[in-house]
């Protein structure tokens, strides 16, 4: 038979022990021989092959057709090699416990499930199910026809009536329930209920659907109650968001196949919460309900955010402890591939903001960002021209709180950061007790339950400055106090803060990719896990090339 040597490329950002282990299990069965290769330089894995046409055939079909989606491969091309080619020993990575690729056992979408369960000669997962206490499904023994699916379907009927079901996942120990006040993540049952609940753009349901099974936050339809906003987390997962669902959809066989109950149920969402997990006798001392798993494998899950042209943010990692300039070379090395010169443009929650040309990792800076954080100073200097005085006279009229902001006379702190901005707007505007970072989570939180498609436009105006340019920020507060006196609602006015704030740094990216002649930016920064800044920021640079790393960290915790 004739022999055939073809090599598989995938684009891969980094190495995958996923991609590998399901390139392997394909292999495993066939007479082929083979071999795996990454360049990271190219961002290419590669696997060769050689073998009878037939067997080549075979592992074709079967990567075009069941290879599942991903966020981190895409299959490329096929190459045919010459006969030269060298196939070198395959050294695995350790193959993490994965067992989702299990969910081959699931039917196809119009075969009724509780007919295919019967049919199982075995359940995906070994463990045993209780209701009422009592086991009714075990892997002691081989179940009967039928019990598969009746032990199954009989849990997704107590969650359906309200109660919950402790349940051992391939992310740990959780709780499901009806119950929203319980709620730890949102698990919508399918992607109509997802678009049906959620404000979800078709790359966020894409990202939810992959193989890899994600997390997002995700803001729900509809108006929501205000929340006094918490922190955001600036460790793992780096997250910059206010009052959003954390998001998912069925991660493992048993989570999809509860799902499809609890569909025929008539229920379409359902919330998770995380408990330890604890020997049988205590479990069923607080839950009547369970499936437990002989061995439970607790996998850290992957927290993403994506923008509405598909970019993929990896949240999992923590911020890096280094300087900017540190960082950035960090980033340069993992993307050798980059030219060497490009836009860099890093919008971090607490640290310094950072647009500037790096050219063979040298930083030329473009913008400066330094103003006072001193709400009375911005009010003094509104103040000392004539349309300023008159702003400030007929803001006192509706917003007397500012007369005693005007009295005040503080020894001035700065910042470097333009997010700070929001925090001496909302202490302007709205609360002159609330401290800065309060002000400012409090200006995120409103643009967050904003529900049209555009805000105001606020001012970001460069001036000349030493040689370079610089923000003129007494502008921008002068532009919400406009609005504000004209009665823009605060989630409209906070909104079109944040929008503008985008559109001002796309317009300078796009002058500055003109004037250095620059087509490709790295973007950076936790407030890019922001979902109204990102969306509204790629959708500004159009025509510039997004450079955001998915295997490397958003943010960093020291000052440049």
């Amino acid at each position: 038979m004739k022999q055939v040597k073809l090599a598989f490329i995938f684009s891969a950002p980094f190495r995958n022990p996923y991609l590998e282990f399901l390139l392997f299990k394909e292999i495993k069965n066939l007479s082929i021989r083979f071999c795996m290769e990454y360049l990271p330089a190219e961002k290419e894995f590669i696997l060769r092959v050689l073998g009878g046409e037939n067997e080549v055939k075979i592992l074709s079909d079967v990567l075009a057709t069941t290879f599942p989606l991903s966020l981190f491969f895409v299959f490329k091309q096929i190459q045919i090699l010459d006969d030269d080619a060298i196939f070198e020993p395959y050294q695995t990575l350790d193959f993490p416990h994965f067992t989702l690729e299990k969910q081959r056992l699931l039917p196809a979408m119009n075969i009724d499930i509780k007919m295919h369960l019967n049919e199982l000669q075995e359940f995906p997962y070994k463990g045993n199910v209780y209701l009422e206490n009592v086991p009714i499904l075990s892997s002691a023994r081989q179940p009967n026809k039928g019990v598969v699916a009746e032990s199954f379907y009989a849990l997704a009927k107590k969650v359906a009536l309200g109660e919950e079901v402790y349940i051992h996942t391939l992310y740990g120990a959780k709780v499901l329930s009806i119950n929203e006040s319980e709620k730890e993540w949102s698990m919508p049952c399918d992607i109509a209920t997802l678009e049906l609940f959620f404000r979800v753009c078709s790359a966020e349901v894409n990202a939810l659907a992959s193989w890899e099974k994600p997390l997002m936050r995700i803001p729900r339809k509809g108006l929501k109650q205000h929340q006094e906003p918490q922190p955001p987390s600036l460790i793992s997962p780096i997250c910059v968001s206010f009052d959003d669902d954390i998001v998912c959809l069925p991660y493992d066989v048993t989570l999809l196949i509860l799902a499809h109950f609890l569909i025929e149920l008539k229920v379409d969402i359902v919330y998770l919460s995380s408990v330890q997990k604890m020997p049988i006798d205590e479990m069923l001392s607080k839950y009547s309900h369970a499936f437990v798993s002989n061995q439970l494998i607790s996998l850290e899950p992957l927290w993403i955010a994506v923008s509405q042209k598909g970019h993929i943010l990896n949240l999992s990692k923590p911020c890096m402890s280094m300087s900017y300039p540190h960082y950035l070379s960090e980033f340069l090395k993992q993307n050798p591939n980059l030219p060497s010169s490009l836009m860099v443009a890093h919008m971090g929650y607490e640290v310094p903001t950072i647009v500037a040309v790096c050219n063979e990792q040298r930083l030329q800076k473009i913008l400066e960002i330094y103003f006072p954080l001193e709400n009375s100073l911005w009010l003094q200097e509104i103040q000392c021209d004539s349309v300023g005085a008159k702003l400030i006279a007929n803001f006192i009229q509706k917003f007397p709180h500012i007369q005693t902001m005007l009295a005040e006379n503080r020894q001035p702190t700065y910042s470097e950061n333009l997010f700070d901005v929001l925090g001496v707007i909302y202490q302007v505007l709205y609360d002159p007790s609330a401290s800065l970072s309060e002000g400012k989570n409090k200006m995120l939180q409103f643009a967050t339950y904003f529900l049209g498609e555009k805000g105001p436009r606020i001012d970001y105006k460069l001036y000349a400055k030493n040689g370079g340019v610089a923000l003129s920020y007494l502008l921008i507060l002068r532009s919400c106090m406009s609005f504000a006196l004209a009665g823009v609602d605060k989630e409209t006015l906070a909104f079109g803060v944040v929008e503008s704030m985008a559109e001002f740094y796309g317009n300078l990216l796009r002058d500055m990719g003109e004037n250095f002649m620059l087509q490709e930016v790295i973007l950076s920064g936790s407030m890019l896990s922001y979902r109204p800044f990102l969306n509204a920021l790629v959708r500004y640079i159009p025509s510039l090339k997004i450079h955001i790393s998915p295997d490397f960290s958003l943010d960093h915790i020291k000052v440049f």
